[in-house]
């Protein structure tokens, strides 16, 4: 296993917060990207997006992963990490990188508002046509996928993504 963990998924994949029982369970340290962008800026995501525009924020968001310079921890990037190549690549280089899969149906369920959630859409974008458009994406980037639609708790996941881990030593 490489020194880092990043999670890559749906927004309500459970990115953040399967993310944190992993780096509690393995003795890392947890990072949300999101939250390193709120950090850097003062201020929300939404109003991030609100205040400064799409372009801004995606610009922010890939420059932070692109140079994020971290060891021992479980890394929780957006969900759109995935379209920015040199930021993946330098993932890649310092981190395993998991995808937590979520079957449409359950991810629908869990993700009841998506812009209050920060997801960028473009116009005539839904949260299904992100789906459609994502997924081939984080199946391209990840090194090992986890489907967690049917997992009863975030646990359960963890536990799953722990194991799998370790078959890949």
């Amino acid at each position: 296993m490489k020194q880092n963990i990043v999670m890559i998924g749906m927004p309500g994949s459970g990115k953040t917060t399967v993310g944190r029982v992993i780096a509690e369970k393995l003795n890392l340290k947890h990072i949300d990207g999101d939250a390193i962008m709120e950090e850097r800026e003062g201020m929300k995501l939404c109003d991030i997006i609100a205040q400064k525009g799409n372009d801004y924020t995606l610009w922010l968001e890939e420059n932070v992963l692109a140079t994020l310079d971290v060891e021992g921890y479980v890394i929780s990037p957006g969900g759109s990490c995935i379209y920015y190549p040199k930021a993946m690549e330098h993932l890649r280089e310092i981190a395993t990188v998991v995808y937590l899969q979520v079957d449409w149906p359950e991810l629908e369920r869990r993700c009841k508002d998506p812009v209050g959630r920060g997801i960028i859409f473009k116009p005539g974008e839904t949260l299904k046509s992100l789906y459609d458009m994502r997924c081939p994406l984080y199946e391209k980037w990840a090194e090992l996928t986890i489907n967690t639609t049917n997992n009863e708790s975030r646990e359960q996941s963890a536990l799953q993504v722990i194991e799998a881990l370790k078959g890949e030593k």
